[in-house]
């Protein structure tokens, strides 16, 4: 897909950026906690989805596509939050390598 079909008129979503940050809890030891990175405005769409048993239950699997404008730094470490759901940013593609666009691929749930 070329940087021309995206314009700042299908931005109609506030996607926000968080990245793991490990802090020290003073025993040797550190805690996780997710930091607000950046909120960007976002294009974000169902991509494909589907079922599958793991540890003997039925899992669903949600994948996203999110159009947002180049943001520098932003990687497959992250995660994204829109409203109460969580994505897992899988990758960050910059289109055409203008650093206009980035398409990131997201899947929905908790990060393994």
């Amino acid at each position: 897909m070329n940087c021309c079909q995206y314009n700042a008129g299908m931005l109609r979503n506030r996607l926000l950026i968080q990245r793991l940050v490990k802090a020290s809890d003073g025993e040797g030891g550190w805690t996780e906690t997710w930091l607000d990175v950046a909120t960007l405005p976002a294009f974000v769409e169902p991509v494909s989805g589907g079922e599958f048993f793991q540890g003997m239950r039925l899992e669903a699997h949600l994948t996203h596509k999110a159009v947002v404008r180049f943001y520098s730094g932003l990687d497959a470490t992250m995660r994204a939050k829109l409203g109460d759901r969580l994505f897992n940013i899988r990758s960050v593609m910059d289109v055409e390598e203008r650093h206009r666009w980035h398409v990131l691929m997201m899947e929905e749930g908790v990060r393994v």
